[in-house]
């Protein structure tokens, strides 16, 4: 094993002449990884798929593996890991075209926090949805999500932040930087940034689309083609609000289709929990 992450495996195994989807095991046998892929022109580097996104996908699926008491052969266990690598390539399969775009589906609490995914229509890559509560009212909120110096402090994985240009007191042009976990390069993205007020619905929200041209393209980062994001905020007392975070994501880049997703999962759970920590414990 050459390194292991709660995201990654990467293992020196003489398998790179084999099938996707040959098992990592651990000391006692425990399956831990699904091979995925190899790293080209260096031999015996592999990189797998950690066992708890199979099983993961497996529960998305419905599909419920029973223990034997009998001992499996070497064939047969062999046939059962390119089974699960079978589930993982029927994700994909799924995820081009086939879900339901508009079902919401749970996928992860943590903290209090309730994530939310569906598939956008003609995108392999999931939008994520997440909710909170806050002891803020909705302008100091709103004054938070504008404070660039701070975003690093809540936002996960964000770098930072510039204004490219002021187009009006509602509308900007802003650079972002991301530093998303190995073996993810770091990627930035140009976009136009939105608030607008809705007194009729007694929200506001902003609005985060990427757009091209504002910016050249450099070799230090990987440029995403394509974010989208939404924040609404509303009150629901005279003292809190609800905050509710929407992205999409495609990172541009090879990066494997489980990785990203697991990746833009955490980008609103842990974002949202982190600002609902800094609203809660400053008092405006």
């Amino acid at each position: 094993m050459g390194i292991g992450t709660t995201q990654e495996y990467q293992d020196d195994a003489d398998t790179t002449h084999r099938r996707i989807g040959d098992s990592v095991l651990d000391a006692d046998g425990k399956v831990i990884a699904v091979n995925a892929a190899i790293v080209p022109d260096y031999s015996g580097s592999n990189l797998g798929v950690p066992a708890k996104f199979v099983r993961q996908l497996l529960d998305e699926a419905g599909i419920t593996l029973r223990a034997r008491t009998r001992s499996y052969s070497i064939m047969s266990f062999r046939t059962t890991i390119h089974h699960i690598a079978a589930y993982i390539f029927i994700e994909i399969f799924l995820a081009c075209g086939f879900a339901q775009a508009n079902d919401w589906r749970p996928i992860k609490e943590q903290q209090g926090v309730q994530i939310y995914y569906r598939y956008p229509e003609e995108s392999r890559f999931r939008q994520y949805q997440g909710e909170i509560v806050v002891n803020a009212k909705p302008d100091r909120v709103v004054r938070l999500l504008q404070d660039l110096e701070k975003i690093s402090e809540w936002h996960y994985r964000t770098k930072q932040v510039t204004v490219l240009d002021m187009i009006d007191m509602t509308n900007a042009y802003v650079h972002i930087i991301n530093t998303p976990p190995w073996p993810i390069h770091a990627r930035d993205a140009v976009c136009k940034v939105s608030l607008r007020i809705d007194e009729a619905k007694s929200h506001i929200s902003i609005t985060l689309t990427s757009v091209k041209n504002q910016l050249p393209v450099t070799d230090q980062y990987i440029r995403i083609p394509k974010l989208e994001a939404e924040w609404l905020i509303r009150p629901v007392s005279d003292n809190a609000s609800s905050v509710r975070y929407q992205m999409h994501m495609e990172p541009g880049g090879r990066i494997p289709l489980w990785l990203v997703n697991n990746f833009a999962m955490d980008v609103p759970l842990l974002s949202l929990i982190k600002l609902r920590q800094l609203l809660n414990s400053t008092k405006k």
